[in-house]
């Protein structure tokens, strides 16, 4: 049986517990140096326009009306789990609603770590495409 992992980033290794035996994996500066994915990228800010009206359905709908893709609420959900287990995210559960049948909505909020990876997607991005006016196809 697998226990949850856990990163100690200032120390650079990452700890599993399996069954009684303890695994250590040295990380390295691997942390810093990958960005995060452009579907990432589009839930974070997702979650980042919506404020405090960030779960679920809303994160969903803000996806479609600026990309024009409409994304599965399974994926969806594994993303938001994922990038919370990441630190991008945190999230709590409002208090339940009458209008919901007496459900809570889990709301999800960007974290500093979030806001620091938008920030290092974005840089890069400007870099990557800075000189590039208009893509067109070469001309034969």
């Amino acid at each position: 049986m697998v226990k949850k992992g856990l990163i100690l980033p200032e120390f650079r290794f990452q700890v599993n517990f399996f069954d009684n035996n303890c695994v250590v994996y040295n990380i390295g500066d691997s942390m810093d140096t990958k960005f995060i994915s452009r579907s990432e990228e589009f839930l974070l800010l997702a979650v980042w326009r919506l404020k405090e009206n960030a779960y679920g359905v809303t994160i969903r709908n803000q996806i479609k009306e600026a990309t024009g893709k409409s994304w599965a609420y399974g994926a969806l959900f594994v993303m938001l789990r994922r990038l919370e287990k990441k630190g991008y995210l945190t999230s709590h559960f409002s208090d339940p609603s009458s209008q919901r049948g007496g459900k809570s909505k889990r709301i999800f909020q960007l974290s500093p770590q979030g806001v620091k990876a938008l920030k290092e997607v974005r840089k890069a991005q400007k870099s990557v495409w800075s000189g590039i006016e208009e893509l067109s196809v070469p001309q034969e």
